[in-house]
C-alpha cells in the first residue's frame, strides 16, 4: 500500500502545484495546502482518482492562523441578534508583543480551557493554572497599554490555537454576571 500511495502522492504533487506534500520521518505524509476547501479537494482526488484501492488514514487538519494586522485597527463590524435585543461591535486589532508573548507562554492552560467550554469569566471554579493564564494576559494588556487594556479576556482562537484573543469590556461582563 505504501508504494501506492506514494505514486498517488506524486501524482498529486504534478496535477496541484498548489500543493506541498512532505514525508516525516516518522513515516507519516503531510499535505500542505491553501486551507481546508483544498485540503478536502486533494482527499478527495487522491481517493477517487490517484488510489482509490487504498484506505486512508486521515488525521484531524491543522491549519494555523497566522494573519497579522499592519494598523492600529482594521475595521468594525456590528452584528445584532435576530429579536434586536443584543448588539455587539466586534473590532480586529494588532496584538502587542507582550500580550503574545503571555498567550503563548501559557498556551496549554488556555487551549485545554477552551476545549473543555470552560467559562473565563468565573475564574473562582477553573484550575490554578487557567487563573495564571488570564492574569499574565490582563498583565500585560496592561503593560502595553493596549486598547481595552480594561478588558476581560474571553476566549482563544481559532480552534484552541493562541494566534488570537476575544476581549470583552468590563461593563458587559458586569451586565453577563449579574
Amino acid at each position: 500500500a505504501i508504494p501506492a500511495l506514494e505514486l498517488a502522492l506524486r501524482r498529486l504533487d504534478k496535477s496541484d502545484p498548489a500543493v506541498q506534500i512532505e514525508t516525516l520521518s516518522s513515516g507519516e505524509h503531510v499535505l500542505r495546502t491553501c486551507g481546508e476547501v483544498h485540503l478536502e479537494r486533494c482527499l478527495h482526488d487522491i481517493r477517487t482518482l490517484f488510489a482509490p484501492e487504498i484506505d486512508l488514514s486521515v488525521s484531524a487538519p491543522i491549519v494555523p492562523f497566522r494573519e497579522s494586522l499592519a494598523e492600529k485597527v482594521i475595521g468594525r463590524a456590528n452584528a445584532t441578534t435576530a429579536n434586536r435585543q443584543v448588539m455587539m461591535t466586534v473590532s480586529a486589532t494588532r496584538l502587542p508583543d507582550q500580550v503574545l508573548a503571555a498567550l503563548t507562554s501559557h498556551g496549554e492552560a488556555l487551549r485545554e480551557s477552551m476545549l473543555r467550554g470552560r467559562d473565563w469569566l468565573q475564574l473562582a471554579r477553573q484550575s490554578h493554572e487557567l487563573r495564571e493564564a488570564i492574569a499574565k494576559i490582563e498583565d500585560a494588556l496592561t503593560e502595553a497599554d493596549a486598547p481595552l487594556h480594561e478588558a476581560k479576556p474571553l476566549g482563544v482562537g481559532p480552534r484552541g490555537s493562541c494566534d488570537n484573543l476575544l476581549l470583552c469590556r468590563p461593563a458587559l461582563v458586569d451586565h453577563i454576571l449579574a
